[in-house]
């Protein structure tokens, strides 16, 4: 069990403080905040992975990832509950509308998804600044550090929608190239087979 912990828990829980750490604490953007959570959670996870391909099945990986995804999802979704403001409650509604699609995509053609290979980095991530903002709206006296740090977390719940909603866009356009391509095919093959 502790090499579980050790495989599954440590680097997403280390990389999504690192996140938080870097965008809120020590204020170097969201996109550097990422490549740093990105960067600690790929760089732990190979220290703890054990021997490289060891007897696991791509199908295995896939159960394991999709599992964990779908835990964290029920754990933001109730998580966001507790949230006053409903514009965020909507973005986090719609956000885990968005992951639970990816999550879908991921399990039919799981070497086509790439997009899902930090999706459980980005959950943490986003656990860790639900958790945060909770906290943090809950405080009787907000000061203006406190108020700015709030409207930072709201900017960073939309700019990860927009880019989910980028993401799923840019699978859905694959699937539509795909079957273009089938029908350009059953098309040349009856015209072929003298069908049409």
């Amino acid at each position: 069990m502790r090499k579980g912990w050790l495989k599954g828990i440590l680097p997403g829980a280390a990389a999504g403080i690192i996140f938080v750490l870097f965008l809120f604490l020590l204020n170097f953007g969201l996109p550097i905040s990422i490549l740093a959570g990105v960067a600690v959670y790929a760089g732990l996870a190979l220290l703890t992975s054990g021997a490289p391909g060891a007897s696991r099945t791509v199908k295995d990986m896939v159960s394991d990832a999709t599992k964990e995804a779908r835990a964290k999802i029920a754990l933001i979704q109730n998580r966001a509950l507790n949230i006053r403001q409903p514009r965020i409650r909507q973005d986090l509604s719609d956000i885990l509308k968005i992951v639970r699609d990816i999550v879908q995509d991921y399990e039919k053609k799981p070497l086509e998804t790439a997009s899902f290979t930090n999706m459980n980095y980005y959950l943490d991530s986003l656990i860790n600044i639900v958790n945060k903002y909770i906290e943090l709206t809950g405080e009787e006296m907000k000061t203006e550090q406190v108020e700015n740090v709030l409207a930072k977390v709201e900017d960073a719940i939309q700019s990860f929608k927009e880019t989910l909603m980028k993401e799923r866009g840019k699978i859905l356009e694959n699937d539509i190239y795909d079957l273009e391509a089938e029908i350009n095919v059953l098309n040349k093959t009856i015209r072929t087979e003298g069908l049409q």
